[in-house]
Formats: structure tokens, sequence, C-alpha cells
């Protein structure tokens, strides 16, 4: 009798399985009874463990909570030789208590204003990435798997691909922000994306190498946020 992992390995490898393989992402999951009730049913568990550590180089990252602006907001400095840029968050209660980063009833933290918001930001935030190292770091994959055993399986994690962290994390996309700075300022939002680029190689030489049996490398596409021609232009050769 094959078990959830043997099941989902050999389904992604186009081998006949038993059954068609049903699994919950851990972090989206019940605890208890209804996680119980599910498993006895036949449903397996998928956990997500990054395969790396960041070490910023000459960059200098400083968190600051003033209670007094509301409880939960966070700001994100990041300090460089050429300037900074910040980000606000919204860290609800029970944020590190509960599923990865989420709270007792979200996910969280969310930016409450993006890391780039104007033109002058590019050149800063292109120095962070162009100073970011990336070591594998393998131990939370390794446990994960332990822990786990055959119930389910873990994948190694990556963000989001170069031009989709500009568009969800760095810029949004609210309003048409992207759209506007990719029309804008293009020039920058492609020497941006080509640091990323070159950046992030590494680290998918570290997810491939591994211990976990699937990477997964996963962004938000669809026909309003990615059109048919940036998916061409800056997604397909990445993925490839």
């Amino acid at each position: 009798m094959q078990t959830f992992r043997e099941k989902i390995l050999a389904m992604l490898n186009d081998e006949v399985v038993e059954s068609l393989p049903f699994f919950h992402w851990w972090r989206h999951s019940q605890i208890g009874w209804a996680e119980r009730e599910c498993r006895n049913r036949g449903m397996g568990i998928c956990w997500s463990r990054p395969p790396h550590s960041t070490i910023l180089h000459n960059v200098k990252r400083k968190v600051i909570h003033d209670p007094s602006k509301g409880p939960g907001l966070y700001r994100v400095i990041y300090s460089t030789p050429i300037g900074s840029v910040y980000q606000d968050e919204k860290r609800e209660p029970g944020v590190g208590q509960w599923h990865g980063p989420r709270s007792w009833r979200d996910v969280s933290p969310w930016h409450l204003t993006r890391l780039i918001k104007s033109v002058e930001d590019y050149d800063v935030v292109k120095y962070i990435v162009d100073h970011t190292e990336y070591q594998p770091y393998y131990f939370p994959i390794e446990q994960a798997k332990e822990w786990l055993g055959e119930d389910g399986l873990v994948v190694a994690s990556l963000p989001h691909s170069p031009m989709q962290m500009l568009m969800i994390d760095w810029i949004g996309s609210e309003g048409g922000r992207f759209y506007i700075h990719h029309a804008r300022y293009r020039e920058k939002v492609e020497a941006l994306y080509e640091s990323l680029v070159k950046s992030y190689s590494s680290m998918y030489e570290i997810a491939a190498h591994s211990p976990a049996d699937v990477v997964m490398f996963g962004d938000n596409i669809d026909g309003v946020l990615v059109n048919p021609r940036l998916f061409k232009q800056y997604f397909m050769t990445t993925y490839e």
C-alpha cells in the first residue's frame, strides 16, 4: 500500500497511483478533530520550508515599533550607503505563535506601505539586492521530513519570481501602481528585475540541491495581474 508521500511523488512523476492523492497545506489546515477526521479519510499533509538563509552585506535592517501609532504597527527600515527605504507592516496578535506569518485571525504581517514608493527608491533597493547573499540551510527541511514521515510531503519553498516580487511585494499592483511604474520608469524597473534574476540564481541552485523532494516556485498568475506580453517577456525565461 502506497503512503501519502509515495502517492504524491508517483503522481508528480507520471507513475500509476492506487488512488488520487489529496493533501492540504499545513498553514491553511485546522488543528484537532477536523484535521484528524480528514487524515483518517485519506488526506495527506504538505509542509513548506525554506532551503536557504539570507545575509545582507553592508545593509542595516532596523525594525521600529511605536505603540502610539496603533497596536501591531511596525516600520522596517533598510539603510545603505546610498540611502534608505522602508515599509510599514501590520502584525496582528498571534504572529509567531501560529502557522508561520499568520496571526490568530489572518495572514500577517501585511504591508501597509511598499518598499518602493518613488523612482528614487529603485537604486537603493537594487543596492540591497546586489548585496544579498544566499547560503544553504537545510535543517528546517530535514527536521520537517523527520517529523512528517510518510504522512505527506515537505517542499522547499522559494519567494516569488523576480518580476512578481516587484508586482506584489515591493511596488504593489493596487491602483495600477506597478503598471504606472513600468510605463514611467521602465529602465529602473528592468534594471532591478535583472539584478533579482542574477541574485536569485544562487538561491535556485541551493533549492535544487536541498533534501526536499519538490521545490515550490509559485507565483500569482492570472489574466488580470499578468497579461500574456508580460508573461512572455519576464516570466517564461525565469521559469525555463
